[in-house]
């Protein structure tokens, strides 16, 4: 019931990497490429250059990718304009990027108008709760998406009736919690004590109409998963 994604980093040893990712798909399904830039320390947008030849080896294998994305201006890794840059350099590509993208209403919008581009919720609940902390993370004041940050379920709910063929619920991360120390960027370091469970993340979805489920709990997702043609 688990589809294996590996995950890589977009700038160094590529080369390397990829010979790896080439004798283990001869062992393994490989179902798509997960990057988390800020935990690599590593740039997005290693991806328009020295980390181009990722993008050829999904593009051969039509495999979608997972970005981590983040809104923080002080984060030098993740931020969602450097994720979109790789995106438009690359439209054939699908791409989901991660925890609703910091509830940016402007960049949610950007999402939903791309044929190729999905977010999801990963984490939904602790995301929440940064925002509703207005944790530099998030989107603050008018970019913010409207929502009763208090509610996570009515978060999703706003997301997915506003983004009903865009969103996907859960991806990787459907229940989290993430206490750690984080290198957001240069001299700049963050303290996270988060935590949720499995039933918060579930009650968000439960908390949608039935047609909207099916939409981010398995339409979306096997469209960004497998592509247009997906059977569904």
């Amino acid at each position: 019931r688990f589809l294996p994604f590996v995950c890589v980093d977009p700038g160094r040893e590529v080369a390397g990497q990829l010979e790896l990712l080439t004798e283990l798909e001869q062992r393994f399904p490989i179902y798509g490429i997960k990057i988390s830039p800020v935990i690599c320390q590593s740039p997005i947008t290693a991806l328009l250059d020295g980390g181009a030849d990722f993008i050829a080896f999904a593009r051969e294998r039509d495999l979608p990718f997972l970005f981590h994305t983040t809104l923080d201006p002080r984060e030098g890794y993740s931020h969602a304009d450097d994720a979109f840059r790789v995106i438009d350099a690359n439209p054939d590509i699908r791409v989901c990027l991660a925890h609703c993208i910091g509830f940016g209403e402007s960049h949610l919008e950007r999402a939903a108008a791309l044929p190729n581009v999905w977010v999801d919720t990963a984490a939904l609940k602790i995301q929440v709760q940064l925002a509703a902390e207005n944790s530099p993370l998030m989107a603050l004041g008018d970019e913010r998406i409207a929502a009763d940050f208090d509610d996570h379920t009515d978060v999703m709910r706003v997301l997915a009736e506003r983004f009903p063929d865009t969103l996907i619920w859960g991806s990787d991360s459907p229940a989290y919690a993430y206490i750690c120390r984080r290198q957001q960027g240069e001299g700049v370091v963050q303290e996270f004590r988060l935590k949720a469970t499995y039933e918060d993340e579930a009650a968000a979805l439960s908390a949608l109409s039935l047609s909207l489920r099916k939409k981010v709990a398995n339409t979306n997702t096997r469209r960004w998963l497998f592509g247009a043609g997906a059977h569904l």
